[in-house]
């Protein structure tokens, strides 16, 4: 075994001593009398700071403005007078004689009563920028029963998977959309009607359906790689503008503040959905459209009056929609063999329509209707 070579340990070894001082005088602090002034220091220079761009015409008391003072909740920012320097939004009231809606709803958040007429004013504006011209002439593989076949399947999968009627809507235009852009070929038609239904849901549905179901309710036709392709296609094609104006969401609104009752309503969207079927309604104004489908609506139900209240809240008269509710009742007139989705979507009781024994049609000749159309004319 090998010794460890040993340590040598010192034992009491004194550590150095520290000089400690005591009663070492500490400086002196001059006592200044309380009269005498303290002498003044001279301020440094003030360095001018360059103000930030986005600091340009912000001024102090309009840095932090809160949704509730932009809501008219709260008593906005003040200056150092005491005033408001918000300017709060405030609702147009309807002239007198027209029952205000907005007003009765001003404390339900959903209906943003506050912004209602102004969004439906700018929705209105919209409309100009998506006017689908007529395009069946551009697209030699297609014609008007390819494009009503292609909505009534559309309209089977907006039931099945229990989608918005905004989604429906939606898909239908951007489909119209699409095919005024871009000339197809008949087999890419389906796959165009699934890819707009798929972006319609992911803008509009809480919870949209998966790309697998997509894929299943065309018959495995296509893979996700050609659904997910058409998807960008489509989505450049609108230059990524999916905030179109839609003839439900007017359709909505009218109805709402004119409190129409629940049967007249679902017969107005039995038509205006009807109406997806035929092509030659592409070319007109949602808006329009909306108005023409209430008032034929409240005509076959014996309400002949577009009352004060329907004209302020449309922004149209009876003369505005007239020639669009004649297209209408002729598209009612139509037989679709072959695309009966939307007839037996309405044709049950619980949507407030009689069934299918007697169609919620306006059995009037042309004549008898032009009769009724200037009786209700105010």
């Amino acid at each position: 075994e090998l010794k460890q070579p040993e340590v040598p340990v010192v034992l009491n070894k004194k550590q150095p001593e520290v000089p400690v001082l005591l009663n070492k005088k500490q400086p002196e602090v001059p006592v200044v009398p309380p009269n005498k002034k303290q002498p003044e220091v001279p301020a440094p220079p003030k360095v001018p700071v360059k103000s930030r761009k986005s600091d340009i015409d912000k001024s102090e008391s309009s840095l932090y403005v809160s949704a509730l003072e932009e809501l008219n909740l709260d008593d906005g920012v003040k200056d150092k007078s005491g005033k408001s320097t918000v300017k709060k939004k405030s609702r147009r009231p309807p002239p007198p004689g027209i029952e205000d809606f907005d007003k009765e709803n001003i404390n339900e958040p959903n209906s943003v009563a506050i912004y209602a007429m102004d969004i439906f004013d700018y929705l209105k504006t919209r409309e100009n920028t998506f006017k689908i011209k007529d395009y069946m002439c551009r697209q030699p593989d297609l014609n008007v029963s390819m494009r009503a076949l292609v909505v009534n399947w559309m309209v089977e999968v907006q039931e099945n998977f229990e989608l918005n009627h905004e989604t429906l809507y939606l898909g239908v235009k951007l489909v119209d959309l699409y095919l005024s852009k871009v000339r197809i070929t008949k087999n890419k038609l389906q796959l165009i009607a699934c890819a707009s239904l798929f972006v319609a849901a992911k803008y509009d549905e809480r919870f949209p359906p998966i790309i697998d179901d997509m894929l299943y309710v065309c018959d495995g036709l296509y893979s996700s790689e050609d659904l997910t392709g058409m998807e960008v296609e489509l989505l450049k094609a609108v230059d990524f503008q999916l905030g179109i104006p839609l003839s439900y969401r007017f359709l909505r609104r009218y109805a709402r503040c004119n409190k129409v009752q629940l049967r007249t309503l679902t017969l107005a969207r039995y038509i205006l959905e009807t109406s997806l079927l035929d092509y030659s309604i592409i070319r007109y104004s949602d808006s329009k459209l909306a108005s023409a489908a209430l008032h034929l609506a409240l005509i076959m139900e014996g309400e002949k009056e577009w009352t004060s209240t329907l004209e302020y809240y449309s922004g149209y008269k009876i003369q505005d929609f007239k020639d669009i509710m004649k297209v209408l009742n002729e598209v009612l007139h139509k037989r679709h063999t072959k695309e009966h989705a939307i007839k037996i979507k309405y044709s049950h009781n619980q949507v407030g329509i009689p069934s299918t024994s007697r169609e919620p049609l306006c059995d009037r000749t042309p004549e008898e209707f032009e009769k009724d159309f200037t009786t209700g004319c105010r």
